[in-house]
């Protein structure tokens, strides 16, 4: 059984509910034929990936990445008292000169940074920490730097 694809987005597994119970993103995707797919679009929820990476995906949606893309993914969060258009713009102006991309959903929960590894790690960490440090009820995290045990990938 193949990857689950709707209207050229697959699913990825996010993880698992305190339930037991499975979450899954929608990203948008090129299909590469079998179970590979170009992402698009970086997950918000499911790490370890980035736009423009080959992933191949198994029936569940876990996904593991045959080739990178040459993009840092990073995901901020605000909290409900600081979701606000202003910090989303402000994000997006102090991410530009690096080449990066920010997006959000409409709600503002969450804010998703992709980023050319070429803009260096020192860049995209002091730009984000400038953001975070700026933005009272904000964070930030690499999301497809560092394994589950905080290892770097060393992918770049």
């Amino acid at each position: 059984m193949a990857a689950e694809v709707h209207d050229d987005h697959v699913r990825l597994w996010a993880g698992d509910t305190s339930a037991g119970e499975p979450v899954f993103e929608m990203v948008p995707a090129e299909h590469l034929g079998g179970a590979r797919y170009r992402l698009l679009g970086t997950p918000g929820l499911a790490l370890g990936c980035a736009a423009r990476d080959v992933v191949s995906v198994a029936p569940d949606g876990r996904l593991e990445v045959d080739e990178r893309g040459g993009n840092v993914a990073a995901v901020a969060y605000l909290q409900p008292e600081a979701r606000s258009s202003a910090a989303l713009d402000t994000l997006r102006t102090s991410m530009e000169p690096l080449g990066a991309l920010v997006e959000s959903p409409p709600d503002l929960h969450f804010l998703v940074v992709t980023v050319p590894v070429t803009a260096t790690f020192n860049a995209i960490e002091g730009a984000l920490t400038t953001w975070s440090e700026s933005t009272p009820g904000s964070s930030w995290y690499f999301a497809n730097v560092f394994d589950a045990d905080d290892k770097p990938l060393n992918w770049w």
